[in-house]
């Protein structure tokens, strides 16, 4: 038997979740055990309610949570490291033949490559997140780099991971999907069944992140040029209440929050003029045949239309655009129109799944681990070790200490 080791906040919603709940589930119909350590952002002594967890594949791996592993290990003092790697390390079976660590962010990947070590494993690289200019520990991902142990969701990924130290050409090399099963789906809703028809329904959909304020910037703008308009804002997943309150004062703006539906109704795409969304959000929305505005992830602007005016859903090659002007151009001017409709080609998460062990077949096949004692990757000072350890423990003292 072959054991998969990885790691997740599995108790938020998030492309990376949606990920890995459909691969452990797929790696399991393929005879691989699974495995996935866990970690909150709640106080070490608060217990997390397992019905909080929306994942059915991750659900089970509650039981597997170390609060540690949401800090780099550098933060920790040695003990503790050691201790929960121990008890990571017992989480494994002994008579497992291969044992693979798929990490995906810079700390888990430092988190994975001592574990790795402690077990004799491989530890993989897949980074999902969109801006790795500003990762830490550069020095160990060019060492796992070197060795083709990471990857990447965009052709760009490697040269932002490795800007300053490299130059790396701009290409699919390193590049893998985080692929899922089924974020749309035929399901009934109520929210959903009780959504009205406005003048114009924009969806914005996915998680409350840096680019959301540019998104309700645009909206009110519009709404501000088309006051004769009626504008739906539609939110599928979360963002901030403090952000909407720019839209209370306009008597033409409607909001509806529908939460995280998981999986979206297609349903819901019937009622949508024009969706907002980056990355797996915007693909999946484009695939239901409704004009989708990217988020750029660097500029927090539009990056265009998807298939229309641009094929990237995360990075713009253009100059970006404030979203108001593309808007104004799908809704008002109908720049569409007269145009032929993309076809968005559905991806197979099997065949995705199966590239990622192609990719990392190809790595080096000799055993050596990067020297953490030797490099250190990070420095946290003692004052900040005790600030955020209060922030912590005693939010009470924190604030009266600092804040006051």
């Amino acid at each position: 038997m072959n054991c998969f080791v990885s790691f997740c906040y599995s108790e938020t919603i998030g492309g990376g979740q949606n990920y890995l709940n459909s691969k452990t589930e797929w790696l399991e119909s393929i005879g691989w055990l699974p495995i996935v350590f866990t970690s909150g952002k709640e106080y070490p002594s608060v217990r997390m309610d397992n019905k909080a967890i929306p994942w059915n594949g991750l659900r089970r791996f509650s039981r597997y949570k170390s609060f540690y592993i949401s800090k780099p290990p550098e933060f920790w003092p040695r003990f503790i490291v050691k201790r929960e790697l121990k008890k990571m390390a017992r989480c494994v079976p002994k008579d497992v033949d291969q044992i693979i660590i798929e990490s995906h962010t810079d700390y888990w990947a430092e988190w994975g490559e001592l574990l790795a070590k402690r077990l004799h494993a491989k530890n993989y690289c897949f980074l999902l997140d969109e801006l790795l200019e500003y990762y830490g520990a550069k020095e160990f991902l060019f060492f796992k780099f070197q060795r083709h142990e990471v990857a990447g969701i965009h052709n760009s990924s490697m040269n932002r991971l490795f800007n300053g130290i490299i130059d790396i050409p701009i290409d699919d090399t390193y590049v893998l999907r985080a692929a899922n099963f089924g974020s749309v789906a035929d399901v009934e809703n109520e929210a959903v069944s009780q959504i009205k028809r406005e003048d114009y329904n924009i969806a914005y959909i996915g998680r409350d992140k840096q680019d959301v304020q540019s998104i309700v910037n645009g909206i009110v703008s519009f709404a501000e040029k088309h006051t004769d308009k009626t504008v739906h804002f539609i939110v599928v997943g979360s963002i901030k209440e403090t952000l909407l309150s720019a839209m209370e004062s306009h008597a033409n703006i409607k909001v509806s929050l529908l939460g995280f539906l998981l999986p979206i109704p297609r349903a819901i795409f019937a009622k949508i003029d024009l969706v907002i969304a980056g990355a797996g959000c915007a693909s999946l929305a484009a695939k239901e045949n409704v004009p989708v505005i990217v988020a750029d992830a660097a500029s927090l602007q539009s990056n265009g239309i998807l298939g229309y005016t641009t094929d990237s859903t995360l990075f713009s090659d253009e100059s970006p655009r404030p979203f108001v002007n593309d808007i104004e151009d799908v809704l008002v001017n109908r720049i569409l129109e007269n145009k032929k409709r993309p076809v968005f080609q559905r991806v197979d998460p099997t065949r995705e799944y199966r590239k990622h062990f192609d990719f990392f077949s190809r790595s080096s096949d000799s055993s050596v681990y990067f020297d953490f004692i030797r490099h250190p990757q990070r420095f946290y000072s003692l004052k900040f070790r005790i600030k955020t350890r209060l922030k912590w423990y005693w939010p009470s003292l924190y604030q009266k200490l600092f804040l006051t």
